[in-house]
């Protein structure tokens, strides 16, 4: 039989037949795919170990019997399970434990102390310290068994646990906006909030329905992919939010939900962008964007499906402005054009449009952006500004 450290080496652990991807086996022979660690100085104890382990059918054995190594060993091979004897000579198995219990990391591998004794003040002390259980010596091989198999079966059921959460989480931030996933995992029943300070953007890819009665579906969905995951791109870049796309068009806004002094500029200039990138992709078709400031309410809705989505007149003009917009234009109304910097050039619409639901309202189309502009957004990052925290309000707290 090999030394005990020179089973650090390699060797294949089985994958188990029959497992499928992402299920938790309630039974089984969980040592089967665990490595199991051993630091403990007495060398007959690890050679006795390594046996009971091998014949229970764990592929993969680690033990030394220097317990100098042993953090060492743990950060180059993780054990799924420790058996840790406590009274070894200058590194002891409580330092162990203490110097385990300080790593975020290596603190979840779950711990089996071995010991002669019977004193509970070093239990206790151990169990502080996160010990999982404890085995007499001499160790019963078949009590040694029983116990690891419940052990990694708890751990094999919150590995799987976390996973699911993971994939949960993540699922959540794919549908709302991350300050708003958190509130939720919080335990917020309802949210809605109430926004002063906003710019809201609607985009509309002319002349789609039309053209998407030649195309096959496969073409149509991936021309439908490929410009809006640019558009998805382009707002997280710019730290904006993507509402929704309701079919062919595309909804996006600033200050919401984290408030932001600089909301209109930052819409305008991605506007800017989003024509630039439809231009760049040679599609059949043009963007028509238009583009409102002002206050709205925002709030999840649905219990199976849920919905980030925002309410309002601001909403409601800046989708006029769109629909009544022209191809390859931005139209923005008198209450963007007011906050704007002067780092955009603008053009009037004439004569004044008399927008649905609103009657004649003045509105401008964004040209591009002055020279100076241009250049500071090339030499820099985009700075998103600073946060105006006293911007939003929530309507279930009065």
């Amino acid at each position: 039989m090999s030394s005990p450290q020179s089973d650090l080496r390699a060797r294949p652990v089985a994958t188990g037949d029959g497992d499928s991807p992402g299920a938790i086996r309630t039974r089984g022979n969980f040592l089967r795919d665990a490595v199991v660690m051993m630091v403990d100085d007495d060398e007959l104890a690890l050679e006795l170990i390594a046996v009971y382990l091998e014949e229970a059918g764990c592929k993969k054995f680690v033990g030394t019997a220097d317990s100098t190594l042993a953090l060492r060993m743990m950060a180059e091979v993780v054990p799924d399970i420790l058996l840790l004897d406590l009274m070894m000579p200058r590194v002891t198995g409580m330092d162990i434990l203490t110097e385990l219990y300080r790593d975020t990391e290596l603190a979840r591998i779950p711990v089996v102390v071995l010991t002669a004794s019977t004193e509970v003040e070093i239990k206790l002390q151990a169990l502080k310290l996160g010990t999982r259980d404890f085995l007499a010596k001499p160790v019963d091989p078949s009590e040694l068994i029983l116990r690891l198999e419940n052990i990694l079966a708890v751990k094999a059921y919150q590995d799987w646990l976390t996973v699911e959460r993971e994939n949960s989480d993540r699922l959540l931030r794919n549908i709302l906006p991350q300050p708003i996933a958190e509130r939720l995992k919080r335990g917020e029943k309802k949210i809605a909030d109430r926004f002063d300070a906003t710019t809201v953007l609607f985009a509309d890819l002319v002349s789609f329905t039309e053209l998407a009665a030649t195309y096959d579906a496969e073409h149509l969905v991936d021309m439908l992919n490929d410009i809006f995951n640019a558009f998805d791109d382009l707002l997280v870049k710019r730290g904006l939010e993507k509402i929704k796309t309701i079919g062919d068009a595309y909804m996006g806004v600033a200050g919401v939900p984290l408030p932001r002094a600089d909301h209109a500029d930052a819409m305008v200039d991605t506007a800017l962008d989003m024509l630039a990138i439809a231009d760049e992709k040679d599609f059949p078709f043009q963007l028509r964007i238009g583009i409102n400031t002002g206050p709205l309410i925002a709030g999840v809705i649905g219990k199976s499906k849920f919905s980030y989505d925002l309410w309002g007149d601001t909403v409601n003009v800046a989708s006029r402005m769109e629909s009544q917009g022209l191809p390859g234009h931005i139209q923005i109304t008198q209450s963007t054009k007011e906050l704007l910097s002067d780092g955009f050039r603008l053009e009037r619409r004439t004569p004044v449009q008399d927008i649905k639901g609103k009657g004649p309202m003045p509105t401008w189309f964004v040209i591009g952006r002055n020279r100076d502009r241009e250049s500071s957004l090339a030499k820099t990052e985009y700075d998103i500004g600073p946060p105006v925290a006293t911007q939003n309000k929530e309507l279930n707290n009065p």
